[in-house]
């Protein structure tokens, strides 16, 4: 049907008789006959020697009496023999000067043979410096690209330290020209090149005059990585607080402190751990000192959805879509005693804070006695009785907690008032 020539082998002379006549019968129908003159297709190291040139095409060529057109191409390079895989690329076709028929046999085969090979081998070398150049053009165009992202990376990062320093600056220097507020800092450095962000402030103070509250912080550290994923904040040596009620005065300082922030989707998930935390407070009852000398507090939880910052449009938003502060663990120890916090804490309309949960302790009798025990019970009627409803009403080692109307309440006993909270 399509003209194919079949040749068995394996019949000798009998099969070129066949391929002779059926040669002819294409030839009287004006059809081209194609041959491979090596009798099949030659890899591209292959020589004459591994796969020597059948004489078969010169007794077609006398018996035709036709000429005898030469071809070389390179297509051995991008699909080797006997491989399944190609290699992208152009295949050339050199279709050379014809043969006129009636030329002596000899001759006419080693023009074919040493035309065919010449060829072939020029246009093989020249397909594979092609693709050598445009794997050397490819490495350019990479190297070119990767030296683009490399600059616009750099310019990104340093960029967001430049902007990250000058609004921290900015921030202080508004804190400092508030009437109830005054901040500052010796310096901020920025570092971390190229996957994070690694902030140092050191000698950082605040002084919330409004509620005479003055905080002092040696050195800051904050980490975060370049997608602003997450952050770390460390305070390796630790953090004061100064704060008067009532004419008094109440020093808190701890060793040193870590709190860890990472979002996901719409959340904050918020991790913190505080070491040697001390209370100095005048006129401070010695059986309270077991609460004022805590050896380390652990904290795990997270907000929902996570607010972007701290204004008070953004805290109505965040009270309105009924946002809370999941607290998952909140672990302190209080020199021999082990104490537990779990609960919720949102907003209220008036944006004050409002929490209820649970505080556990397997000496949480211990712990009540030591806030009720400032009162003489024995000439307290109502503290004593007090002191017996909460006894009885602990249960499982665990009581209600809750923060109303800026009040912290451990079961029914209001212990703390808490300052209202102004949002800026």
């Amino acid at each position: 049907q399509y003209g194919v020539i079949p040749i068995d082998r394996s019949k000798g002379r009998e099969s070129t008789k066949y391929m002779l006549e059926r040669a002819k019968e294409s030839i009287q129908t004006k059809r081209p006959i194609v041959i491979f003159p090596q009798g099949t297709r030659v890899g591209i190291h292959q020589t004459p020697e591994d796969k020597p040139y059948k004489w078969g095409m010169i007794k077609l060529y006398e018996a035709l009496d036709i000429p005898i057109v030469p071809v070389s191409l390179n297509s051995g390079y991008f699909w080797p023999r006997l491989s399944f895989f190609k290699k992208p690329g152009v295949v050339t076709i050199h279709i050379h000067e014809p043969i006129p028929p009636g030329q002596d046999p000899q001759q006419t085969f080693e023009a074919i043979r040493s035309t065919i090979e010449s060829s072939s081998q020029a246009l093989t070398k020249e397909a594979s410096n092609t693709k050598k150049e445009k794997k050397r053009s490819l490495g350019k165009t990479f190297l070119i690209a990767c030296f683009s992202i490399f600059i616009a990376y750099s310019v990104y990062w340093y960029s967001v330290a430049h902007f990250i320093k000058t609004e921290f600056e900015t921030t202080i220097n508004e804190i400092k020209n508030t009437k109830t507020q005054n901040a500052g800092f010796e310096n901020i450095d920025i570092s971390g090149y190229p996957f994070s962000f690694d902030i140092t402030i050191k000698a950082f103070h605040i002084h919330h005059k409004a509620h005479h509250v003055v905080m002092t912080m040696p050195k800051i550290q904050l980490y975060s990585d370049a997608r602003f994923s997450g952050a770390v904040v460390s305070l390796p040596e630790g953090f004061s607080v100064l704060h008067r009620i009532n004419q008094k005065d109440i020093m808190t300082h701890t060793s040193s402190a870590k709190l860890k922030l990472h979002q996901e989707d719409d959340a904050a998930y918020i991790s913190a751990s505080l070491n040697n935390i001390s209370i100095i407070a005048d006129g401070m009852p010695e059986t309270l000192n077991d609460l004022t000398n805590v050896e380390n507090i652990n904290f795990t939880g997270n907000i929902q959805p996570a607010p972007y910052n701290l204004s008070e449009e953004t805290i109505e938003d965040w009270q309105s879509n009924q946002g809370r502060f999941q607290i998952n663990n909140l672990d302190a120890q209080l020199g021999t005693m082990k104490v537990g916090i779990k609960g919720d804490l949102s907003l209220d309309q008036n944006l004050q804070p409002r929490f209820s949960g649970h505080i556990y302790s397997d000496q949480l009798q211990d712990l009540m006695s030591i806030f009720l025990g400032e009162v003489n019970t024995a000439q307290n009627p109502f503290m004593f009785a007090m002191q017996s409803i909460i006894r009885g009403i602990i249960s499982d080692n665990q009581m209600a907690m809750s923060i109303q109307n800026n009040y912290l309440f451990v079961g029914p006993l209001p212990l703390i008032q808490i300052p209202e909270l102004e949002w800026r």
